[in-house]
């Protein structure tokens, strides 16, 4: 799977959901501790407003 850099889980990428990335966004932001700036793109776009359906900053 091409364009997801060095990280790991490129054998099972096609599996994950935008659920998925969702929940791992959401589990970034509660690390960070302060309401964070969020900058999407493409995406990343789409899962922040997939987010913001459910969640605020």
């Amino acid at each position: 799977m091409e364009g997801h850099g060095e990280s790991e889980g490129q054998d099972y990428l096609a599996a994950i959901s935008i659920d998925d990335y969702v929940k791992n966004l959401h589990d970034a932001i509660q690390q960070i501790g302060t309401p964070p700036i969020v900058i999407g793109h493409s995406m990343g776009g789409f899962v922040l407003q997939q987010y913001l359906t459910t969640h605020t900053l």
